[in-house]
């Protein structure tokens, strides 16, 4: 194949578009029907950041291999590592409807068998799965209505056993819940331990000497968006020595009444030991058996139990030494440690940051250096100064037990609420993370490696939730933390002030949610939003705010409730939300000011059409909809003043069906739209109306991106290369026209140009298209950080350096070509159906790298089949880093195009179907006038010809040597010749032999040639000297102008003297031997090789001092 310089993809990305379509026939067919194949090819760009991870659930390590594990993350899916962190590869990625993981279990016997159970702690899942090949396929086996799944444990007698907890559903009663066991490797499974609809299973532990006895924790909970009552009788510990066909409860020395939430961890080396971390309705501590948990003692001193209480609920787990029974680890905020058998517990600071912060009452994260909230952990039994904890920061891994930690930042799993970004060039994205503070960082950066850890700064602490930027002044920033604790920041000094609006002295404090909803006029950027229970505005950027609205919430306290039959009052064990009657979602008419709507996490949804002087409740106005229902978005129309769309939650009343309508008139009816949604499982959490076309809808679910392209009629899957994951915010960039994507658990996810889906309906009338293409930015990528050793790093990825021009095809086609011409008619670059990205049917898409005409690859750099794609550009990207073409190839590309308006030509089957235009704009960090930029397009096309010419010369000389190398062998077998004639053929040896040397392609390694014997490789040497040409816009320095002269000099020669052996002397020597009868092999005709044409590099322009345009990175 010839090699492309363009970094050709088969990403087929997007599909279709709206104007100017013409099919080849010239009348159009009827539209195709859109289907979920049909977008499958598009692709998006996660760009991370990894400076945090996100919540992690689970843990399973290979313990003859410990560098060899499995981590559940609870939102971001299945990560596996053989190399102790160093790298991952991210699993269980084709399971359309979980992405949360709440167990997972490595037989330790085969470690290629790996059970996964689904449902974490903040989303739910479809039961237990297996992989049989170390986590590449995955089969489902069944317990699907357990939503989920806590623990798993493989018998290590015999991997066909297998245990599985579950707590059930968190929102409901159901009775898939308790320990379930399968006998025969998942095929059936029997219900061993059930005890009511309200209690599941939570925690497992099998007895490491007698896989029949295990101790489980059983756990009555029910949470509601108002409150949890987090206990009850049916809470407790139980225990079999049967394998599960009898149960007995454990009671004695543990605390009567109600119980909560408990953790079990059982002694390896004396399994009558174990650890259970209890909740009671006097407080929570920790209890010790000797006895098997015949009888039970409670361990810790009385001013302990602050590190147990702060340990409970949100954190569950409790792990002993394997060999030191008296060494106990209490997962909590940070790792807390006891040494003398649970009397006491100190923090696990680190040996390292110890100092670094001020004292704090002990409970905090200062002075340690893994993250906070511990959700799991694992101690090598091999070596207990071996830990490995899974927090809401990711993955920590100790090897002095505690003392310090090694933490991988090289897992995108940040959970972000929403995203935001700047009108900067490049612009900037924000974000707040779930635990991980708010955060701000590059969508592209010069850099070839992408878009590294570094370049991420932080805007917020906490609860990182809503984050954006002024669109008029990029410095400030609007960044919030939980309840509603709004700053107002300057990116460049990033000093804070705090405007989070507060009550007039008397009157009733403000009920703000977690996740407060704050925005910007769409109108003017000065002006500001946020609800909590009321809208408030503010006009000078948050100095001061109004309420425009009374409550707009239905009012409800929570302590009229009711949950698993026990008013809100009467909870012996649990908690009320910190704020319930809270407006979780507000918007404001793009198209008229004043038009507002408020969605509130009680159900209700409030319009004012007056600029918030009255107020209309529409909560009843959705049909289907049960009451109470948790608003997840609403979303004003940018073309209708009275369009309006809006999705709901329904997840937290145990409600998993998809909610998502849209109104006319202003929100006093309403119509679902949810055709095409799966039902049962999707839950809508937020929704976008595209910022060109009115038709088309962005919908993002618990599981993934859903689109419409006729206003919400049908709804079409938008996964592709997109994970499975909740995605809970989206945005449009104005200028770019780029989707963002705000995921609760793999990061922050770009589309690029949605132009082909806004123009979705035409594409889909016409046999060909060519999609509207947006202005591409010419510019060098850096090589600035390859100095930056190690594998254990993340980058998040780059656009593509070009113009990515996309095509539709409604059938397959034998020729698919497109032809760029510039401004003058001239044709730059031609780009053949052998290095188009396919010709069947769909969307293709193509990277054109702003470059002339690419030369052919030389006959002597040609490589074995499969490799010469690869280095074509046609990247593939690693995890962690990127590969990029080698050094040798680049020399082959053309120079950069001038900036200007191009036309691009899409030719099939030998039909001009389209032609659309494109604006190539210059890099505007470089100060250049257009007379110094066009004299350095021209001088790097002289080196490009003169590479040409060298490149023919060398092909010539290859085809020669391999002709008198012939020559030679019959000379030496024809006995008797006279002394002139091997004279005649030594001397033609010797001049092929340096012009070998002078113009063979130079090998890696060695890119100058033969300068160590005082010979100058032609096609090295103008290689290099491209290559520094095209690195650097500016003029050719004095040096370079001189090597130009003296290798077009060196060239010319070279040309001469090989046409001159080609035509006469080879003919005089093939003459010579015939008449001493030397058989001589037969030579093609060839055609003189044209030599280089004259001139220079081009005369000196005036350098101008104007810059242009604006600065492109800062």
């Amino acid at each position: 194949m010839t090699q492309t310089r363009l970094y050709a993809t088969t990403t087929g990305l997007l599909l279709l578009l709206v104007g100017l379509s013409s099919g080849i026939s010239g009348q159009a067919p009827a539209s195709r029907p859109v289907t979920d194949a049909l977008f499958r090819p598009l692709q998006m760009r996660g760009i991370g950041p990894a400076v945090f991870a996100g919540r992690i659930n689970d843990i399973a390590v290979y313990e003859k291999n410990p560098a060899q594990f499995y981590v559940g993350a609870t939102n971001g899916g299945l990560w596996k590592t053989v190399n102790n962190g160093t790298t991952w590869e991210v699993l269980f990625t084709e399971v359309d409807d979980a992405s949360g993981i709440g167990a997972v279990a490595i037989s330790q016997s085969n470690p290629d068998l790996v059970w996964l159970g689904t449902g974490g702690t903040q989303s739910w899942g479809r039961g237990v799965f297996k992989s049989t090949d170390g986590g590449a396929s995955w089969q489902a086996m069944g317990l699907s209505d357990t939503k989920q799944i806590s623990r798993i444990i493989v018998d290590p007698a015999d991997a066909n056993i297998v245990w599985v907890a579950s707590p059930g559903h968190l929102y409901g009663p159901n009775r898939e819940r308790g320990v379930f066991k399968t006998l025969d490797g998942g095929r059936t499974w029997q219900h061993v331990l059930f005890v009511d609809d309200d209690t599941g299973a939570f925690d497992l532990v099998m007895d490491p000497g007698d896989p029949q006895v295990l101790y489980a924790t059983t756990y009555q909970r029910r949470r509601a968006p108002w409150g949890t009552n987090g206990g009850g009788p049916g809470s407790g510990i139980r225990k079999t020595v049967d394998g599960g066909r009898t149960w007995t409860r454990l009671e004695r020395g543990l605390p009567e009444g109600d119980l909560g939430i408990i953790g079990i961890d059982i002694h390896r080396a004396n399994p009558r030991v174990l650890y259970a971390m209890l909740e009671h309705a006097g407080g929570k501590d920790l209890f010790r058996t000797e006895d098997g948990g015949e009888s039970w003692r409670k361990t810790n001193e009385p001013e302990d139990a602050r590190y147990l209480g702060h340990s409970m609920r949100w954190f569950d787990q409790v792990r002993v030494d394997p060999v030191n029974d008296q060494r106990v680890y209490v997962m909590g905020v940070n790792v807390y440690t006891s040494e003398d058998g649970g009397r006491t517990f100190a923090i696990n600071e680190s040996a390292v940051q110890s100092g670094l912060w001020p004292a704090t009452s002990g409970l905090w994260i200062y002075n340690t250096s893994a993250h906070s909230d511990q959700r799991t952990f694992w101690i090598n039994p091999a070596n207990p100064q071996h830990l490995i904890t899974g927090n809401d920061g990711g993955v920590c891994i100790s090897y002095e037990a505690g003392a310090t930690w090694d933490c991988m930042n090289n897992m995108d799993l940040g959970q972000f609420h929403h995203v935001g970004f700047d009108m900067d060039v490049p612009y900037r994205v924000y974000g707040g993370l779930y635990d991980n503070l708010g955060w701000g960082g590059p969508s592209a950066t010069r850099s070839y490696l992408g878009i590294g850890a570094g370049e991420w700064f932080l805007v917020a602490g906490g609860d990182g939730f809503v984050a954006v930027a002024d669109p008029n002044d990029s410095r400030t920033i609007y960044a919030e933390s939980q309840n509603g604790n709004v700053s107002r920041v300057d990116r460049l000094t990033n000093e804070r002030q705090p405007i989070k609006p507060q009550p007039a002295e008397g009157e009733e404090p403000y009920r703000w949610n977690f996740n407060t909803p704050f925005m910007m006029s769409p109108h003017r950027s000065s002006t500001l939003l946020m609800a909590g229970n009321h809208l408030f505005r503010s006009l000078d950027r948050g100095q001061s705010w109004t309420a425009i609205s009374p409550d707009l919430t239905a009012g409800i306290t929570a302590e009229g409730l009711s949950l698993m039959g026990v008013p809100m009052g009467q909870f012996t064990l649990g908690s009320r939300a910190l704020n319930y009657g809270t407006i979780f979602t507000l918007t404001e008419s793009p198209v008229r000011p004043g038009i507002f709507y408020t969605g509130a996490d009680d159900g209700t949804v409030q319009v004012s059409r007056d600029d918030g002087k009255t107020w209309t409740n529409v909560s009843d106005r959705f049909p289907g909809l049960p009451p109470r229902t948790w608003v997840s978005k609403i979303e004003a129309s940018r073309f209708d003043e009275g369009t309006v769309y809006a999705t709901f939650a329904g997840f937290r009343a145990d409600d998993y069906r998809t909610y998502v309508y849209t109104s006319r008139d202003y929100g006093s009816t309403w119509r679902a739209i949810t055709n095409g949604i799966p039902d049962g499982h999707y839950v809508a959490q937020t929704i976008l109306e595209d910022q060109r076309n009115p038709d088309v809808l962005y919908l993002g679910t618990e599981f993934g991106l859903f689109l419409s392209i006729d206003r919400g009629s049908s709804w079409h899957r938008l996964r592709n290369n997109l994970p499975t994951v909740p995605i809970h915010g989206l945005a449009q960039h104005p200028r770019e026209n780029d989707l963002l994507v705000a995921t609760f658990g793999r990061g922050i996810w770009i589309l690029d140009d949605v132009t082909p889906i806004q123009q979705a309906a035409d594409a889909l009338g016409a046999e060909a298209y060519l999609f509207d293409m947006r202005p591409a930015l010419q510019f060098n990528q850096a090589h600035d950080k390859w100095w930056m050793w190690g594998d254990r790093r993340f980058w998040g990825e780059n656009p593509p350096a070009g113009a990515v021009i996309s095509y539709y095809l409604g059938k397959p086609a034998h020729d698919v070509r497109l032809t760029i011409r510039d401004s003058g008619g001239n044709v730059v670059r031609q780009i053949g159906s052998d290095e188009m990205p396919g010709t069947d049917a769909g969307i293709r898409r193509i990277v054109w790298n702003l470059r002339h005409q690419p030369l052919p690859e030389p006959a002597a750099l040609r490589r074995p089949d499969g490799v010469a794609a690869f280095f074509s550009g046609n990247q593939k990207r690693a995890h962690s880093y990127r590969q990029i073409d080698r050094q040798e190839l680049n020399s082959l590309y053309g120079p950069f195009v001038l900036p200007g308006l191009y036309r691009v030509t899409l030719t099939v089957d030998g039909r001009d179907v389209e032609v659309r235009g494109l604006t190539v704009n210059p890099d505007p960090l470089i100060p250049i006038s257009e007379g110094e930029r066009r004299a350095w397009r021209d001088a790097t096309l002289d080196v490009h010809d003169l590479q040409r010419v060298a490149h023919a010369a060398s092909d010539r000389t290859t085809v020669l040597a391999a002709h008198f190398s012939v020559l030679e062998t019959a000379v030496k077998k024809r006995a008797g010749l006279p002394a002139s004639v091997g004279e005649e053929v030594a001397a033609m040896a010797r001049r092929l032999g340096d012009l070998r040397l002078r113009l063979d392609m130079p090998r890696p390694g060695a890119p100058g040639g033969n300068a160590a014997r005082g010979i100058t490789n032609l096609p090295g040497q103008l290689g290099s000297l491209k290559t520094q040409l095209l690195g650097a816009t500016s003029l050719p320095t004095t040096m370079q102008q001189q090597t130009v002269a003296s290798a077009r000099r060196d060239l010319a020669a070279a040309v001469e003297e090989i046409n001159g052996i080609a035509s006469a002397d080879l003919e005089r020597l093939h003459t010579l031997l015939g008449r001493h009868r030397v058989v001589i092999p037969q030579l093609e005709p060839m055609a003189a090789l044209t030599g280089p044409r004259g001139g220079g590099l081009g005369r000196r322009h005036a350098r101008s001092d104007r810059p242009c345009g604006r600065s492109f990175y800062p």
